[in-house]
């Protein structure tokens, strides 16, 4: 069976997937500066720092190549690291994929999303209004949690 490799999206991390590993056997990962990876988190750092290291972190681990299942911003991560180091990726599953370009945001929102970082209030509004149906309150929380948790310099690059 082909290893499972679950990669988060923006402002989460590798705890989004937690009810999807009670059912399957696979891993997540965080992306550099976020969840586990915070500290890794950089001024400046783009799409293409966090493929290379997802790369590594992939290589690192064995047992690949990895169908990878990737949501939002992890799935524009996924698809630069297939097209740059196919090696560790047997398949993509894209979830709701951010597009390649910049999110498509208007200029209010973009700042909204980036005076979120480290405020717990803005972050619960920023996430109850995108999301379209409730969370159970352990997930969302844990949501909340992510945030808080990110790299400042991850988070506005």
């Amino acid at each position: 069976m082909t290893p499972l490799a679950l990669v988060h999206g923006f402002g989460t991390s590798r705890h989004l997937w937690r009810r999807v590993l009670e059912g399957v056997e696979g891993q997540a990962v965080d992306l550099i500066g976020f969840g586990d990876a915070a500290e890794a988190g950089r001024a400046g750092q783009t799409v293409g720092d966090m493929a290379q290291a997802l790369a590594g972190t992939l290589r690192g681990a064995g047992g690949g190549p990895y169908r990878v299942e990737a949501h939002s911003m992890g799935g524009k991560v996924a698809l630069l690291l297939a097209a740059r180091n196919p090696e560790p990726v047997s398949e993509l599953l894209l979830i709701a994929l951010s597009p390649p370009t910049p999110e498509p945001m208007k200029p209010e929102g973009r700042a909204k999303l980036r005076s979120a970082y480290g405020d717990r209030d803005a972050l619960n509004a920023q996430y109850h209004e995108i999301t379209h149906q409730s969370i159970p309150d352990q997930d969302f929380e844990q949501l909340i949690q992510d945030g808080l948790r990110a790299s400042r310099d991850a988070w506005t690059a």
